[in-house]
């Protein structure tokens, strides 16, 4: 099916597509709309909409006493941290900081990082974001048109 619509796109067609299987449309599509209850939360190009979203950092002190601290001192940053299961270090939603402020908040306080990565959110993670909710299984109205 996705080798049939890009082929259709590639031959100058536009063709709409509406799924709540957000994947599938982070494959085949170039534009997205977003909607929900009824109202548009966003239109444009799935490129430009990852350029919106702020990425997650996965971040890990080199002492795992440090963990607690380590936080501590991001969540009194405004950052929003939250344990990882099953894997090391923290996952920190950080809007408006970088992997440089957060390697110096951290440096500030006396912990050494022994990891610090960028993870990009998918476009899955834009549109909960943009329609607030938590899964795609949510029936309150929302829904997501794709247009190629």
């Amino acid at each position: 099916m996705r080798g049939l619509i890009r082929s259709l796109a590639g031959d100058g067609m536009t063709v709409l597509v509406s799924s709540h299987l957000i994947s599938e449309i982070e494959q085949i599509c170039d534009h997205v709309v977003m909607i929900r209850a009824g109202r548009l939360v966003h239109q444009g190009t799935v490129a430009e909409l990852r350029a919106e979203q702020q990425p997650d950092f996965v971040v890990a002190a080199e002492h795992d006493s440090d963990r607690a601290q380590l936080a501590k001192v991001l969540d009194t940053a405004g950052c929003t941290v939250s344990d990882r299961p099953g894997e090391s270090g923290l996952l920190v939603q950080a809007a408006g900081l970088g992997a440089a402020d957060i390697n110096r908040l951290a440096a500030r306080n006396g912990i050494t990082l022994r990891q610090l990565a960028e993870q990009t959110r998918s476009l899955e993670h834009a549109f909960f974001a943009l329609t607030g909710t938590q899964s795609a299984d949510v029936a309150t109205g929302q829904e997501m048109g794709a247009i190629r």
